[in-house]
């Protein structure tokens, strides 16, 4: 069970980044509140609803790392160390590879890593404005996504997965 709750301090700069984008931005910036809050809210525990909103393949770069998919291309990063879970990105798909890439083996151990973090108090009574069905249906088709399958035709997957094929 996770007890404590901390974001990075460049977090409230990104979601207010994605705020002052487009639709699909604001969309993403409401929809990492509402993943942050109900994680908060259940002690981490993840519900159905918050499980469907993992990405698909998972994050293996950093080790407890979760990643959920906001929509429209956008992500949201979580880092999970004991009972401790730190929101550490928000962003696009491609700002959130980045960032990964950076902090590829990050020690979450270090004390200057956990001093750099902003504690969260879990919301009380905390009840989601927009409802939270969107954590409960599954999204729209991720446009991001559709557009780097339809790049990929049958040479190029032949060439990627060469070994695999019989």
């Amino acid at each position: 069970m996770i007890q404590n709750f901390y974001q990075t301090r460049s977090l409230d700069r990104q979601l207010d980044k994605l705020r002052r984008s487009d639709k699909k931005g604001v969309m993403a910036a409401s929809r990492a509140e509402q993943v942050m809050n109900m994680l908060m809210r259940y002690s981490g525990a993840e519900t159905d609803g918050l499980r469907c909103k993992r990405t698909k393949y998972g994050e293996l770069r950093l080790q407890n790392c979760r990643k959920y998919d906001l929509g429209g291309g956008y992500r949201l990063l979580c880092l999970r160390n004991g009972n401790h879970l730190i929101f550490v990105y928000a962003g696009t798909h491609d700002e959130c590879h980045l960032w990964l890439e950076a902090h590829r083996g990050i020690s979450l151990d270090a004390g200057i890593f956990m001093e750099s973090l902003i504690p969260l108090t879990v919301p009380q009574g905390y009840e989601d404005p927009e409802g939270t069905e969107f954590l409960l249906v599954s999204p729209e088709p991720d446009q991001y996504e559709e557009e780097l399958l339809a790049r990929l035709d049958e040479k190029t997957l032949n060439d990627i997965f060469r070994g695999l094929s019989g």
